[in-house]
């Protein structure tokens, strides 16, 4: 792909992860008050399903759907079984961890195989990225309403959609964000962490809930500081984005 195309795609990217970032926490918020699954799952399926149409001639290079980002699908309708299973409140819930274990693992083998097959797109690096982030969101929302996590959980779940808004609102130098392998690393330590709370583990467990949403809340501070300020702090030495 040519660099002015490349630089018009990820353009609508952030325009469209703006957009999409709205619908969500707009959901959660639904979900939030109304105590349901419900509102987040719908204005989730609207705007994934909105995604794949509007961008259905960027899928792959070759211009079919292909089988990396059949996976990323498969994992986002997994993450859907999680939200809307009748699960009992209080109840320990080994399948909902062991459930969220899989996609977790299936995470990294929807990249390896865009890779492998020659498949790796600008529209398969975001669905992949925001699949995660709806995976995370869930967790939160369940955590609160299952295990009576506090609210405050939900902010781990919500940062990717601040960010996605302050990537919009302010002015980066690029349309999509630096990498960083702390960045990596924290956010792998939330997924873990945030499905002790189904486990039948002692109450002190949450504990560790609480040091990764603080972890991932000092992660996510110095991209909001280069979304408004075109640079990164230079103690988090980015990686550049590929």
């Amino acid at each position: 792909m040519a660099p002015s195309a490349r630089s018009t795609l990820n353009n609508r990217l952030t325009r469209f992860a703006a957009l999409h970032a709205v619908l969500l926490l707009a959901g959660a918020s639904g979900s939030f008050a109304l105590q349901s699954m419900g509102p987040v799952v719908a204005v989730g399926v609207l705007s994934f399903v909105a995604f794949i149409v509007a961008f259905r001639s960027e899928w792959t290079p070759s211009g079919r759907f292909g089988a990396a980002n059949a996976v990323t699908a498969l994992r986002l309708v997994g993450v859907l079984m999680l939200a809307l299973w009748p699960w009992s409140p209080g109840d320990a819930h080994l399948a909902l961890a062991g459930l969220a274990g899989v996609l977790f693992l299936l995470d990294g083998f929807d990249g390896w195989l865009a890779r492998r097959t020659g498949e790796a797109s600008a529209f398969g690096a975001f669905f992949d990225k925001e699949v995660d982030a709806f995976a995370l969101l869930v967790l939160c929302l369940l955590a609160m309403f299952l295990q009576g996590m506090a609210a405050l959980v939900v902010l781990a779940g919500v940062l990717r959609y601040l960010f996605a808004l302050c990537l919009h609102l302010g002015d980066p130098p690029d349309a999509t964000e630096p990498r960083t392998p702390a960045a990596r690393y924290l956010y792998v330590f939330m997924m873990v962490a945030i499905l002790l709370p189904f486990l039948p583990l002692p109450d002190w467990t949450y504990g560790i809930v609480w040091v990764a949403v603080g972890g991932l809340v000092a992660s996510f501070l110095p991209y909001f500081v280069w979304a408004f300020h075109g640079r990164m702090p230079s103690f988090f030495n980015p990686q550049p984005s590929s």
